[in-house]
């Protein structure tokens, strides 16, 4: 089964990237519908805004009501229960959109596992047929159906069963990384240099396992937009610091400001975009490996990032090349910014330590518009208290004031000493 109007002969188009950027100056141009459902705000709080821009109008749906500060939605759907969101997302989308988008991985693995039919589902996943179901929220089929398109990833066993784990690491040999078949944010993800660290390891895991060759290496994340399986927006960049040590979400990235030059990287994308039926967004994560500089893709989450609107401070506005995959106009107003360096550093504010934000390190008071489109400056402030006892504080300043808490979100467990986490949002 194929979802309607998808086109595996189309192929990457970079034209639209050269147009001027467009602001956020919002008009009544808007001639598509687009649908965005899910749980995680952190994610999902950037969609909105650069859908809009692109000329779509959003439905947002979703049971975090604090996601009602987003100001560019059309249309605010508020369910009660998480376990709703699913349902009634299926119930939506078959009103009719043009573009549906699922904000989290956690809401990908519902849409999967759920009990709706195959044509429900292929509404609300950005796949274009059937054929892409099997690596929506599976380490596993991702790496299968990588291996499949000749595209460059890690070399792997799977461990069905623990028993089935002794025959896959000596297939693989040692450094290796051992993953469940789905976790997020480095959970069930751990780094194993010998037999020494193989028993702790084990304690947790879970099972069915992707066995991986452990690949020395720079971290690249090549998030984008693809639209019937064609990469029409992309960025390139490393992650120069992140959260809890290095180990959780980034907080600067460097970006690559003109990565369609890169005819490797795009040949590799049209792949990707094949084999994985793309259609929407996708988290893309690879290792540029120490031993022969190339790029090995390990990671495609088929959602958004946080990051999903930077690459328009830098004049490679991905709103420009979404309006034109769906036939829009170009987003008008002021273009946001423009680089002529080849590489630029930017931070996503929210996560930025509080002194960089009175420093304004990598000019981030200057994006405080991605964070849910407010500007109410005491917000980009507190927002960036990330230590237990500020936030508690600025919480309770936040309460005179009639502000929502801050969201703390849950620490990432601290179960073992090498566990890592690839966790590019």
């Amino acid at each position: 089964m194929q979802k309607a109007g998808s086109d595996p002969g189309l192929s990457f188009n970079s034209a639209a990237r050269y147009s001027p950027c467009g602001g956020i100056e919002m008009t009544d141009r808007a001639t598509a519908r687009a649908l965005v459902y899910g749980r995680n705000r952190d994610l999902m709080q950037a969609v909105p805004t650069l859908l809009s821009r692109a000329g779509l109008a959003v439905t947002l749906l979703t049971a975090d009501r604090q996601l009602r500060t987003c100001r560019n939605v059309s249309r605010f759907i508020a369910v009660e229960r998480l376990a709703d969101i699913v349902p009634r997302a299926a119930e939506e989308a078959a009103s009719g959109y043009d573009l549906v988008v699922a904000g989290d991985d956690d809401t990908l693995r519902a849409v999967r596992l759920s009990g709706l039919g195959t044509e429900d589902k292929l509404r609300l996943l950005p796949i274009c047929s059937e054929g892409g179901l099997g690596h929506i929220a599976s380490k596993i089929g991702l790496s299968h159906a990588l291996a499949e398109a000749d595209v460059n990833t890690p070399v792997f066993a799977v461990a069905e069963t623990p028993d089935r784990l002794p025959a896959a690491i000596a297939q693989i040999g040692y450094p290796l990384m051992l993953k469940a078949d789905y976790g997020m944010a480095g959970n069930q993800v751990f780094a194993v240099e010998s037999e020494a660290d193989l028993e702790e390891a084990e304690v947790r895991l879970r099972y069915p396992a992707l066995v991986q060759r452990r690949m020395e290496g720079e971290l690249i994340d090549c998030s984008g937009f693809f639209h019937q399986r064609k990469p029409v927006a992309i960025s390139l960049s490393t992650i120069i610091k992140a959260q809890n040590r290095g180990r959780g979400p980034s907080v600067y990235r460097q970006y690559v400001t003109h990565p369609e030059r890169d005819a490797g990287l795009i040949a590799a994308l049209q792949r990707i975009g094949r084999a994985l039926d793309a259609d929407g967004f996708v988290s893309l994560s690879a290792i540029r490996a120490k031993a022969d500089g190339r790029l090995y893709f390990f990671e495609a989450d088929m959602r958004p990032t946080t990051w999903v609107e930077h690459p328009k401070y830098f004049g490679a506005d991905p709103a420009i090349s979404i309006a034109a995959a769906y036939d829009l106009p170009p987003p008008s107003g002021k273009g946001a910014g423009t680089s002529e360096a080849e590489t630029i550093v930017l931070g996503f504010l929210p996560r930025v330590p509080i002194l960089d934000v009175l420093r304004n390190t990598a000019n981030c008071r200057a994006h405080y518009e991605n964070y849910c489109d407010r500007n109410f400056w005491f917000d980009r402030l507190a927002d960036a208290l990330n230590t237990i006892t500020l936030r508690r504080v600025t919480n309770g300043i936040r309460r005179l004031f009639g502000l929502p808490p801050i969201y703390s979100g849950r620490r990432a467990a601290q179960t073992l000493p090498r566990k890592i986490s690839l966790d590019a949002n």
